[in-house]
């Protein structure tokens, strides 16, 4: 038999190695392996089987790990699919999947548990020698004192699922996560040995006369739960989850759903009953409890023994619904995000594949999450560009994979938002969607008052409030209430220059100008990353002084300071959110009335609820609008709409002040009563007309290199071949460009990118990998850095 092998550090397609006939019977597609790899023992993933011999030459695999597959059916349909849309590598794609600790164990640790051993077998006994309760010891470091024993892995997994022993980071302080019922099956335990711990249980139980929850056990009786499990392998007791959810009631804000809700969540329980694939888009408006609606979802899946995912586009905002959510169905959710350790990830792992954690919450990394079983997938803030990954490849979408999770699974996908995009629009108005509404606040509450104010500072370093927006702070101070001003800048000015020749400075990596932050008193390019005290003297003429022009979040709160120094005034943004739990501490206060005013990018725009905010800013609110992107409009208005919806959630009207510098801006009749269902028709029929997602698809090439010549001749020679062969594509794409990148400079690499449009990604993905293989483009392309993004976001 043959084993297609696939690894997540090494070669970019899976390798063939011959199962010996001893290994064949435990062979299956998603376990991992031990396979001879450049000399050295390396794990793999058996990706496929096949019932042939094979070149006698092949290598073979050495040893099976797993009893069963780490990768599901469903997931392994599901990383192919990422792989062949995203036009990415395999193991790029199996990454997103595992965390690093179950491909490269060696460094884990093994921990000796408190169960007895009855009936062990030599082998096992030999390994639990080695090890001594309450003293780790490292996977390689066993492995070396059995000399590097064959089927060394696999019977540590045995040893682990026989409860001999656990495996992690470290001793994990998390305390058991779904809640266990204990029932005494023996009714006469005389003749049986007993330890003290284990007869105070027995005794407990028959006194009882019904099963006792594990918890209270351990509690009450100050027995561990080894012990009581240790009971349950001698049959004397049975140890089973708790059936039914939490028993914390309702709130009344869940228990009451009103109509819409109702009529909302009614639909999406018919689909998740009936196991059936379906895409709801719920456009609900700001504070129409559209998070209330995914709690009784989740709790009607849960009934169902079903699981349910969670996506939000930030950490940030995942804190207030992970706390909802928590609260209702206690460790039963968990939440999985790239700022927990890899021991984290690893005991998570493991709590959701035991099927101990129901529900995942995060960003769009926990839909790599090893559920099983799941019953409904929310998307929550569908909108969000924060979904599409930018930074390494693969460049998926969240929110589109998710709903292609969806139909391998046979669940429904619920994408809500305020704002929806446009691509979801138009997948609404084509029928693909099934567009779901919730047209008031959950309580009624009126909407806030907007506010349009067009202020232009009569200089660069001017003052960077309106007098009618300062008015409104301070009436809403004096009034007790709370306030959120937005603006989607940091820093404190945005523009450094010199005052005598007014050069900028700029930042010797990127083709930007840096930014200067007030709080380290230095200029940050805000692309790379770079760094500087801010230089005594220019660069172009020897001049002494600098001016710091245009307003960051820090430039924000230093006025505000000053103008209003009894206020209590917190910032939001990535200069501040940097340090771990620092954003949560933050909103907490926030939320505990302990600050006045919140000023913060995009982080305070959307998805925050908090009832004593009456007025919300927005700063330099048209100045995305001359981005060169097509969907400046889309992301400009998403926002307004976002932000605008943090006031007047509680029990008093709220307002909006937008700031523009231009009176000609398009949203210049926003009101309360304005409605984004209006300015997505009209944009969806304006993508039409340009040929824009989501009528057609998007795939954009990108060039970089060191050397700006070389990556400008390559992306024309390029092109130019590109064109030649047009009769074999024209049918279904179009070829844009070369052009330089907007931001033509990046970490000292030069960028120029090719756009096409496409009616079929699969055609055109074809097509660029047939043309990409050809011996002419290798050579054109070499010291050349290509990637390949499909339906991209990040246009700069």
């Amino acid at each position: 038999m043959i084993a297609e092998i696939v690894f997540t550090k090494g070669p970019p397609r899976p390798l063939s190695y011959r199962l010996p006939d001893d290994l064949t019977k435990t062979a299956l597609v998603g376990c991992r392996v031990v396979v001879p790899l450049r000399n050295k023992k390396c794990i793999g993933l058996i990706w496929q089987l096949q019932d042939e011999k094979g070149d006698p030459g092949l290598k073979e695999v050495r040893e099976i790990i797993d009893a069963r597959p780490i990768i599901s059916p469903a997931q392994k349909k599901f990383a192919e699919w990422l792989s062949k849309y995203y036009y990415t590598p395999l193991p790029s794609v199996l990454r997103l999947f595992l965390p690093r600790a179950l491909m490269q164990p060696d460094n884990l640790l093994i921990y000796r548990t408190d169960k007895d051993v009855f009936s062990a077998e030599k082998w096992e006994e030999d390994y639990l020698n080695l090890l001594q309760k309450n003293r780790p010891l490292k996977v390689n470091t066993l492995k070396k004192k059995l000399d590097n024993e064959t089927d060394f892995y696999s019977r540590l997994a045995q040893l682990e699922e026989k409860g001999y022993l656990t495996i992690s980071y470290k001793r994990s302080s998390r305390r058991v996560i779904s809640e266990q019922v204990v029932n005494l099956i023996v009714s006469s335990t005389e003749s049986l040995k007993l330890g003290f711990k284990q007869k105070l249980v027995v005794s407990y139980l028959k006194r009882a006369a019904k099963p006792q929850k594990l918890s209270k056990l351990t509690r009450k009786l100050k027995v561990s739960r080894r012990s009581i499990e240790a009971l349950g392998d001698r049959r004397i007791v049975s140890i089973t989850p708790l059936h039914g959810l939490s028993e914390k009631k309702l709130s009344v804000q869940e228990s009451m759903l009103n109509r819409e809700q109702m009529e909302v969540a009614e639909s999406i329980s018919a689909s998740i009953k009936d196991q059936k694939f379906k895409v709801y888009l719920l456009h609900g408006v700001t504070g129409s409890g559209k998070t209330e609606v995914y709690v009784k979802l989740i709790w009607d899946a849960l009934e169902l023994g079903k699981t349910a995912l969670v996506l939000q586009p930030e950490i940030t905002l995942s804190e207030q619904v992970y706390s909802k959510l928590s609260t209702k169905f206690g460790d039963r959710v968990c939440r999985l995000h790239s700022n927990i350790t890899d021991s984290r990830k690893y005991s998570t792992f493991k709590g959701i594949e035991s099927g101990e954690i129901q529900v995942v919450i995060g960003p769009r990394s926990a839909l790599f999450s090893p559920l099983r079983n799941i019953g409904l997938i929310i998307v929550d803030e569908e909108h969000d560009s924060s979904y599409k990954q930018g930074g390494s490849t693969p460049f998926y979408q969240g929110r589109d994979a998710a709903v292609v999770w969806g139909r391998l699974n046979r669940c429904p996908v619920l994408l809500g938002s305020a704002t929806p995009s446009v691509e979801s629009w138009g997948n609404v108005k084509t029928g693909k969607y099934q567009l779901l509404k919730l047209t008031e606040r959950w309580d009624r509450r009126e909407m806030p008052e907007v506010k349009l104010v067009v202020f232009r500072p009569e200089s660069m370093d001017a003052e960077p409030l309106s007098e009618y927006l300062s008015g409104k702070i301070a009436e809403n101070l004096m009034s007790g209430a709370q306030t959120v001003l937005f603006l989607n800048r940091r820093g404190f000015a945005p523009t450094v220059k010199c005052s005598t020749c007014g050069a900028t400075l700029r930042c010797p990596n990127c083709d930007v100008g840096l930014v200067y932050h007030l709080s380290h008193e230095n200029v940050m390019c805000h692309l790379c990353g770079f760094q500087s005290n801010l230089i005594d003297t220019c660069p172009a003429c020897g001049g002494t002084e600098w001016g710091y022009f245009g307003a960051g979040t820090q430039r924000i709160e230093y006025y505000l300071k000053r103008k209003f120094p009894s206020a209590l005034i917190g910032r939001l943004d990535l200069d501040t959110a940097a340090n771990v739990g620092s954003t949560k501490k933050l909103l907490s206060k926030f939320a505990a009335s302990k600050l006045d005013i919140l000023i913060g990018t995009q982080m305070v725009a959307k998805g925050l609820d908090f009832p004593g905010v009456r007025l919300v800013g927005i700063l330099s609110a048209d100045a995305s609008l001359n981005m060169p992107d097509f969907r400046a409009a889309e992301k400009t208005y998403a926002l307004l709409f976002q932000a605008s919806g943090r006031a007047g959630r509680g029990k008093y009207p709220g307002e909006v002040v937008i700031q523009v510098e231009s009176d000609d801006f398009p949203l210049m009749h926003i009101t309360k009563e304005s409605n984004f269902s209006d300015f997505l028709d009209e944009e969806y029929e304006r993508r039409i007309d340009l040929s824009y997602p989501p009528h057609r698809h998007l795939i954009m090439i990108k060039l970089k290199s060191g050397s700006a010549e070389r990556v400008e001749r390559a992306s024309f020679e390029f092109q130019k071949r590109m064109y030649r062969l047009r009769r074999k594509y024209e049918r279904y794409m179009t070829v844009l460009g070369p052009a330089p990148a907007p931001f033509f400079k990046v970490k000292n690499n030069y960028r120029w990118r090719i756009l096409i449009k496409t009616s079929s990604v699969k055609s055109s993905l074809a097509f660029i990998d047939r043309f990409l293989q050809t011996s002419e483009i290798k050579s054109i392309m070499k010291n050349i850095r290509l990637l390949i993004d499909v339906d991209p976001y990040d246009m700069m």
